[in-house]
């Protein structure tokens, strides 16, 4: 950000909530893999932990009862 505004861009950051219902099944599925993934790297130990709330999630998508909300911040 501070690159851009060196050159002279105007940079706003706003909150933006993703709402993933059952209809982004897959993109659900590819966020649990991939943050299981990265927790097991910073935290092998809680393997059964995180096996058991991916296998939960799992059936919570493919049942169509998920429901994520992802936090994040846009440019």
């Amino acid at each position: 950000m501070v690159m851009l505004r060196n050159q002279g861009y105007e940079v706003m950051v706003r909150p933006s909530r993703w709402q993933l219902g059952s209809e982004q099944a897959m993109l659900q599925t590819t966020l649990l893999e991939s943050w299981v993934s990265a927790a097991l790297e910073i935290a092998p130990e809680a393997a059964d932990e995180l096996a058991n709330w991916q296998s939960q999630r799992r059936r919570w998508i493919e049942y169509g009862q998920s429901r994520l909300q992802v936090g994040h911040r846009d440019l």
